[in-house]
């Protein structure tokens, strides 16, 4: 953990970062941190923060300098309740990251895609379907939650029992970012009392899935000696998680933010070609996992804050998102907007592997919902979920109004 007196230039900032208080609401807060300079020093995670876009995609680029290995949490691989074997991609470096990569990317072919895209359509038709012909429904629990779920479970090639297990696996993964807190044993009680981890361990072997899937041909590169059965179980998991989570929680978000913002999704509603514009503005504007952190391999300067070796710096990609340097009136939600060089699937060689198809997903559940309602209304309450890296929502009460 790094010393107060390591911070040379950095303001501090008392502030408990992953409090539920401010995990609820993260940006207020991160303005604050924009007035102080961009980049605070966080006594109470013995972090480093910065919300800067420049240094937030300098960070993300230089991982010859900061480091994945030793974790992207607030607290260190070794200081956390893991739950986990570290990722092969996300907690990982050169050489090792590049091999294990270039297998996920192999898979994700413009091919791959095309053959995906038709899938996911046969998924989401009879959800958007019952969705409107219901009218009153809670958006996430009844439509992106199940879509999510069934697209990537039919494209890992899993069995329909059980796939609930991936989205409460995948909160854990999201909770252990941090220390334990509240949300953190929320989110590890629901996947105890579900069998989760024995479920997601189950579901990593070869066994267990289909011969037509993406988890067969990652195990096909085991057949070919490129990795060995745990690294490609492992490679696996990543659908089991990463691939769930985060972006159904930002199409949540999504949601959330065309309730607040009615005209916004009068505009989709009449051009459905902007759907996939509006997902990239909902993840510049409001990505639901926040910060990613990386440590220091030597002494280094990020800005005009110098680093020590070991030191660890949350890149807060959400808050770079909002910077006014690089997006004018950041704060505003405008699917219309410029949004290139977002960060929201991060930057660099450990930028989200599987970002084509978080985008195709939103694009086909976002084009088919406008397709047919006009208007999206809220309808009660939302109830908030947050915890160690994600801000959003686990219930969401909407009225659509059908074209």
């Amino acid at each position: 953990m790094a010393e107060i007196k390591s911070c040379i230039a950095a303001p501090t900032l008392e502030v408990d970062i992953l409090s539920e208080e401010v995990m609820s609401d993260p940006y207020p807060v991160y303005e604050s941190i924009r007035d102080m300079g961009g980049t605070v020093f966080l006594p109470k995670t013995g972090n480093y923060f910065t919300v800067d876009y420049d240094l937030v995609k300098q960070g993300f680029a230089s991982w010859q300098d900061f480091s994945s290995a030793k974790g992207v949490g607030h607290l260190g691989l070794e200081e956390r309740e893991l739950l986990r074997e570290p990722g092969l991609l996300l907690e990982n470096d050169p050489p090792d990251h590049g091999a294990f990569r270039s297998i996920i990317v192999r898979l994700l072919s413009p091919v791959a895609l095309k053959k995906l895209r038709a899938s996911f359509e046969d998924t989401a038709r009879p959800l958007v379907e019952a969705a409107v012909a219901r009218g009153k429904i809670d958006i996430a629990q009844d439509l992106v939650r199940p879509f999510i779920l069934n697209a990537i479970g039919d494209a890992v090639g899993l069995p329909k029992e059980g796939r609930e297990n991936m989205w409460h696996y995948g909160a854990v993964i999201l909770a252990t970012f941090g220390p334990v807190t509240p949300g953190f044993e929320r989110a590890v009680a629901k996947a105890r009392e579900a069998g989760s981890f024995e479920w997601v361990e189950q579901m990593m072997r070869r066994e267990a899935l289909s011969p037509d899937g993406l988890g067969a041909q990652i195990y096909a590169s085991v057949d070919s000696g490129d990795i060995d059965e745990i690294q490609a179980g492992m490679l696996v998991r990543i659908f089991l998680g990463a691939a769930v989570d985060s972006t159904t929680y930002t199409l949540i978000n999504g949601f959330k933010n065309f309730v607040d913002n009615p005209a916004q999704w009068t505009l989709l509603s009449e051009d459905r070609t902007l759907a996939r514009d509006a997902f990239e503005e909902v993840m510049r504007h409001r990505v639901s996992v926040q910060t990613l952190h990386r440590v220091a391999t030597r002494d280094v300067t990020l800005g005009n804050i110098a680093l020590r070796a070991g030191d660890r710096i949350g890149l807060c990609f959400a808050g770079a998102n909002r910077d006014p340097a690089r997006y004018p009136d950041p704060a505003k939600f405008d699917i219309t907007r410029r949004t290139a060089g977002h960060m929201g699937f991060g930057h660099g060689i450990h930028g989200c592997a599987g970002q084509m198809v978080a985008r195709m997903e939103a694009e086909i559940l976002l084009g088919m919902l406008a397709e047919k309602v006009s208007e999206i209304r809220a309808a009660g309450e939302p109830v908030r979920e947050v915890n160690n890296s994600l801000s959003s929502y686990d219930q969401l009460p909407v009225e659509l109004i059908r074209k």
